[in-house]
């Protein structure tokens, strides 16, 4: 992907490499142009009056079309989105188990139902946990840390440290192989919902407090 500032180089490096064809050009005596008939009178007439060659003319307009066309690329440009999403926010990704849009929501934290609400406004949901790629999203969390480092996910349960099920109504077992040790826990009968969790710089699974402002990430089926 090329960015703003790319062109600002580009533009800089192009100008550069006219001036200095135009200095070069300059100083190359050019052979005397010789038309017969009519035509010689009037170009004969325009260097005779001063005006530049065409080696200092071309450089003028090679300038003149830059700086003309340059403002066109410095231009704030919009990043299109994957196919089937619905903004360049989110990214695709294809497993066994289907095909979805994601996001990680790193800098605005929410507790678990307004982080909810935020990806079904989305028309989409929170990431549902599952063994065919939460390995994937567990290794690619770090580089999305933000404001906010543990990130909500689609899961909760009535009865803490017991029965929790995804948001799409799947069970979430015990045995799932990326709790955290000793989770789901319960504490303190609070710890209802799913979150990703880092602990000694890995992303696990715990259960949390709802209420509690963290990231999220969205998944959208598509």
């Amino acid at each position: 992907m090329i960015f703003p500032m790319d062109f600002a180089v580009y533009g800089i490096l192009s100008i550069c490499e006219i001036t200095y064809f135009t200095q070069a050009m300059s100083v190359i005596p050019s052979p005397p142009v010789r038309f017969p008939g009519p035509i010689a009178s009037p170009l004969q007439s325009w260097q005779s009056a001063g005006f530049p060659g065409f080696g200092s003319l071309f450089g003028i307009l090679a300038l003149i079309t830059i700086v003309t066309i340059l403002p066109t690329f410095l231009r704030p440009r919009n990043i299109t989105a994957a196919p089937g999403c619905p903004s360049a926010e989110y990214y695709l990704y294809s497993t066994a188990c289907g095909r979805f849009c994601y996001r990680y929501e790193s800098s605005a934290c929410q507790s678990w139902s307004s982080a909810r609400a935020t990806c079904r406004a989305e028309g989409g949901d929170l990431l549902v946990p599952s063994e065919c790629y939460y390995q994937f999203f567990k290794d690619n969390a770090q580089q999305n840390e933000g404001s906010c480092n543990n990130f909500w996910l689609g899961g909760s349960t009535t009865t803490p440290g017991l029965n929790y099920v995804s948001v799409r109504g799947d069970p979430i077992p015990g045995t799932f192989p990326f709790w955290n040790p000793g989770q789901p826990s319960g504490t303190g009968g609070l710890d209802s919902c799913v979150e990703m969790s880092k602990t000694h710089s890995h992303y696990l699974m715990n259960d949390g407090v709802c209420s509690v402002n963290k990231g999220s990430i969205c998944q959208i089926f598509v």
